[in-house]
């Protein structure tokens, strides 16, 4: 379709908009979810995601990558996707399914968190 007519210019620059914002908009859908109950009481299973999700699955995905003889840049790529935190839709699905949605916005704030730590170490340990 021709991107110089009016209508259909104007109908990619929203959804360009849009797309752009919905980062913006998860993360506030989250914000609206996210009631900080009593941390003791989750403690361990955060600890648990974390180290599985932050640690145990960038281990599991170097190794894979390293048996299976990859190239410098895809086992880059795969060790670095493995330690992403979790995905914020996690928490919407969560809440729209009728799970613990506030025990799921606080994985997915605190892998978030831990994430920054983990993902520039894995840069680091990468070279």
């Amino acid at each position: 379709m021709p991107k110089n007519n009016w209508v259909l210019g104007t109908f990619y620059r929203v959804l360009h908009i849009s797309s752009g914002a919905n980062t913006l908009l998860v993360t506030l859908t989250i914000g609206v979810m996210l009631h900080f109950r009593d941390f003791r009481a989750v403690w361990l299973i955060v600890l648990l995601a974390c180290v599985i999700k932050l640690f145990l699955q960038p281990l599991f995905a170097f190794g894979q990558s390293t048996l299976f003889g990859f190239p410098p840049v895809w086992h880059q790529i795969v060790v670095l996707e493995a330690s992403m935190p979790t995905a914020a839709l996690s928490a919407v699905f969560a809440k729209r399914y009728g799970c613990d949605a506030e025990l799921t916005s606080i994985l997915v704030f605190t892998t978030f968190i831990s994430s920054i730590l983990t993902i520039v170490s894995m840069i680091w340990l990468l070279g």
